[in-house]
């Protein structure tokens, strides 16, 4: 069983970002109020530009989720910058990911992260049920990986930056192997023969098995959850405006 060194969130309502910004800098580093003071800001400045509603807030809502502009605010304070997969200034990214440090999806509005430590790629999701450790991914597979997500609608960030030192980040460094010794885990295969390594056929199929039964984790939050009276002060949010504003995220 490989130690526990990766700090890790476990997900709590819809506070999917909230979750995956502290996976990506390693500790419980922002908070629900943090957020939320942000997302009050860009709101009462989108309305005085005439760009917000008065009775409707898109950057925060009830349930915690959080919108791509409260992240990249947030992350923007930490001298972190985000920027689209798909932009122009990524287009190394996109096509070779390993030259990146850290990514963060959305997909069907669920927020999570793949981030490095050493010269190992991790998926950190809240929504899972097993710890980062036994979700390595194989570094040769992200292309396809991104690509595959990308074209069932998700969103990808490049996180550029320096992340606070963690004892992840330490651990594998010293713990660390080529890129043609890395082996999937759970998410991709139980195999360490590179003779049993899935097609990409296979890898593609279970992103997709992956991003339905997200789609159905989120459909049953918005059936079941009910708003908390510490929420109660959240405002609602809108879903095509996020589709809307997304691409604003920029270097």
């Amino acid at each position: 069983m490989c130690p526990n060194w990766i700090y890790f969130e476990p997900l709590q309502q819809r506070f999917c970002g909230l979750h995956s910004l502290n996976m990506l800098m390693q500790s419980s580093y922002f908070t629900r109020e943090g957020l939320t003071a942000i997302g009050q800001e860009l709101d009462s400045a989108e309305k005085a530009t005439g760009l917000g509603s008065d009775e409707v807030g898109y950057n925060y809502d009830q349930t915690g989720y959080f919108s791509i502009q409260v992240i990249t605010e947030a992350l923007h304070r930490e001298n972190l910058t985000v920027t689209l997969l798909t932009h122009p200034d990524a287009s190394n990214f996109r096509r070779n990911p390993m030259q990146g440090g850290a990514y963060l999806i959305n997909q069907n509005d669920h927020w999570f992260a793949i981030r490095r430590f050493g010269n190992r790629w991790f998926l950190l999701d809240s929504a899972l049920k097993t710890r980062p450790e036994d979700e390595e991914l194989m570094a040769t597979y992200m292309r396809d990986y991104f690509e595959a997500i990308m074209s069932n609608g998700a969103t990808v960030y490049m996180i550029s930056g320096r992340f606070p030192d963690s004892p992840a980040d330490r651990y594998y460094r010293e713990h660390t192997f080529s890129t043609f010794q890395n082996v999937p885990t759970r998410a991709w295969s139980s195999s360490s023969s590179s003779e049993d390594l899935p097609s990409t056929d296979e890898i593609l199929e279970q992103l997709m098995d992956r991003a339905q039964k997200i789609k159905s984790l989120n459909t049953c939050f918005s059936m079941t959850l009910q708003p908390s009276s510490e929420s109660a002060e959240f405002t609602s949010t809108s879903s095509s405006t996020e589709t809307e504003k997304s691409d604003l995220a920029k270097k």
